[in-house]
């Protein structure tokens, strides 16, 4: 019987039926094949029979390193360089790292070994920055983290002086000056070792000045009492080795005090009586020590001042300070400036403050009534400012004025109610003002009203006042008015002009319709002038005219509006209902011949046009039409 396991067919030996041969398999592997033959008298292969088997690699046995000291001194002075040699192996070859911790709260000293490392003696130093008997020790750790440590006492000898005192010259100076820092050893300072001050600037490196002593000097800046300095030794590596500390103080310079000086940049020396009144002061401080400006009008009994407080090291800054006088005359104001310490520097100036006239209020147009909305264009102007423009609503010939503030409301401008004043009114934006009023007047009953418009400047009381308007709130049904016309009167006797109005609806008793005239100044007739209420009769159910011959023939535009009667003959008493119409000009014919008739109308003396620069009438001719 033979096998063959990859190392060529060696016998196998036994007898009957069981047969073996041992041998030494060194190729790793899994499924490696082995055939047993069995062979004849003439070594001939009868048969055979093939198997596998496996081989593994051996595993290896892990050892620990060891660590021993090779060489290492029990003694060493303070300050000077102390070395070990520390001898490591590893049956493995598989050395990592070495460690030291000295003992003294130093950091590790660590080395790392080369690969496949199995045995090593390396040199590790360290220089003790105290005195004393400290214990080292050593480990060394291989690839597996298996480790051997050494330890060894060493005493530790001392080299190092002491500091014996420090001082610092002047101990006390000003802001600016220099100090010298100084500190002396009870002995040589080691090799390497370094002297350093901190006296608020950071660490410094001192000089040797000789005889064990060293010093420092530089510009300390930064005020205070007991200001404090350290003085500390450092070693060769840097490491602190002991310190002391003293005190020292910096002092402000004396610094001269200039007094503040203050200036009129602008003032005028007169002003409108309720007219914003500024003035523009510069003052100047040579310390950058402005404190606070007062100014005392001069109008004020109890003498309290306007005041304006200076941010902190302001040495230049110009101010505007500003006050309304409520009262006409002469005043001289004053004002002051102080600094801090109490300096102060002040300037004067008189100022004549002239009356201030009240405010003028005009209708432009209206009262225009629609329905419950009411409108009236007011004209406000003012010297000053309008500080509140208004109205309030009286009934029909009384003089005491209603609570509105819920019965009306206004739809534009935008207004706020006085309740105490019984008067819806607003703020305008300038001194000057148009308004357009449109007021709801719903929320009242049925019947005759007045409404009378204020000008208030805060200056003048009363405010001013337009005189009263009067007007109608009624529920009736009335019509519109859909068109208004002039024509030639034809053969109509000291009557030239035919003028017409046509309504949607005839109109129910007590009620009229009336035209009203320019006045040749942009606007129209008061109602109760002559040309600003002519009465128009029923015609034909809703047709309404008359005959009428200018009194100025310079008149030529008109409009029509619907009133209430009254109950009475009275036209003073008629009240506007339905709002005037648009206005209409008379363009014929007739119209234009008669402002060119040499009659003196072209004047503007007898028109109440304006002067006569102004429209630049040709006066001689009665030329008001080419004005």
């Amino acid at each position: 019987m033979y096998v063959d396991f990859g190392a060529g067919y060696q016998v196998m030996s036994g007898s009957g039926s069981s047969y073996s041969k041992g041998g030494i398999a060194n190729t790793v592997g899994t499924g490696r094949n082995f055939t047993v033959q069995m062979r004849d008298a003439s070594n001939s292969v009868s048969s055979y029979k093939s198997g596998t088997y496996t081989v593994t690699e051996p595993i290896e046995i892990q050892y620990p390193p060891t660590l021993s000291i090779y060489s290492a001194l029990s003694t060493t002075t303070q300050g000077v360089l102390y070395c070990v040699q520390l001898k490591a192996t590893d049956s493995n070859n598989n050395l990592k790292q070495l460690e030291v911790n000295w003992g003294d709260g130093s950091s590790l000293s660590t080395y790392s070994y080369s690969s496949n490392t199995g045995t090593y003696t390396r040199q590790m130093c360290h220089t003790y920055a105290q005195s004393g008997s400290f214990t080292w020790g050593a480990r060394v750790l291989d690839h597996t983290s298996k480790e051997d440590s050494v330890q060894k006492t060493v005493s530790v000898a001392s080299n190092v002086p002491n500091i014996s005192s420090v001082s610092v010259n002047p101990i006390s100076a000003d802001s600016g000056s220099t100090f010298t820092f100084s500190t002396s050893l009870s002995g040589s300072l080691p090799s390497g070792y370094s002297m350093q001050v901190d006296f608020g600037a950071g660490y410094k490196t001192m000089t040797s000045a000789g005889n064990n002593s060293y010093i420092y000097s530089d510009v300390a800046n930064t005020v205070g009492a007991d200001r404090v300095f350290v003085v500390r030794m450092l070693n060769g590596s840097g490491s602190f080795v002991t310190s002391s500390s003293g005190f020292y103080t910096v002092t402000e310079p004396p610094v001269p005090q200039y007094d503040p000086v203050l200036n009129i940049d602008s003032a005028s020396n007169a002003v409108l009586q309720g007219a914003s009144y500024c003035v523009t002061l510069n003052a100047a401080d040579q310390n950058n020590n402005l404190k606070v400006l007062h100014v005392n009008w001069g109008d004020d009994p109890s003498n309290t001042p306007d005041v304006y407080d200076y941010s902190s090291n302001v040495g230049n800054h110009t101010q505007q300070m500003c006050h309304i006088y409520v009262q006409a005359g002469s005043f001289t104001w004053s004002s002051t400036v102080f600094d801090h310490t109490g300096r102060e520097d002040s300037v004067t100036q008189a100022v004549t403050v002239s009356s201030d006239p009240s405010p003028i209020i005009e209708i432009q147009s209206g009262p225009s009534l629609s329905g419950t909305q009411l409108a009236f264009t007011v004209s406000t102007s003012d010297n000053t400012d309008v500080v509140r423009t208004s109205f309030t609503i009286f009934a029909a010939g009384s003089s005491v004025s209603m609570d509105i503030g819920t019965a009306v409301a206004v739809t534009s401008p935008s207004s706020t109610y006085n309740s105490s004043a019984k008067s819806w009114g607003y703020n305008p934006s300038t001194a000057t003002t148009t308004t357009a009023w449109d007021i709801d007047i719903s929320g009242l009953p049925d019947g005759n009203y007045d409404i009378e418009f204020y000008a208030a400047d805060g200056v003048n009381t009363p405010a001013a006042n337009s005189g009263k308007y009067g007007f109608t709130k009624t529920s009736v049904a009335l019509p519109s008015i859909l068109d208004v016309d002039v024509q030639d009167s034809g053969t109509v006797p000291g009557a030239e002009h035919k003028f017409l109005v046509t309504l949607s609806a005839p109109l129910p008793s007590g009620y009229g319709v009336f035209v009203n005239f320019d006045d040749q100044q942009g606007g129209f007739f008061n109602q109760n002038n002559p040309g600003g209420h002519l009465a128009l009769p029923d015609q034909n159910g809703s047709v309404y005219s008359t005959v009428y011959s200018f009194v100025k023939l310079g008149i030529r535009s008109f409009r029509a509006g619907i009133f209430h009667l009254q109950g009475d003959t009275d036209p003073a008493n008629d009240s506007l209902v339905v709002g005037y119409s648009n206005y209409k000009t008379c363009l014929l014919a007739s119209c234009i011949d008669a402002i060119k008739k040499v009659n003196g109308y072209g004047d503007p003396a007898l028109t109440g046009s304006g002067s006569q620069l102004f429209k630049n009438v040709d006066v001689a001719n009665g030329n008001y039409y080419h004005a």
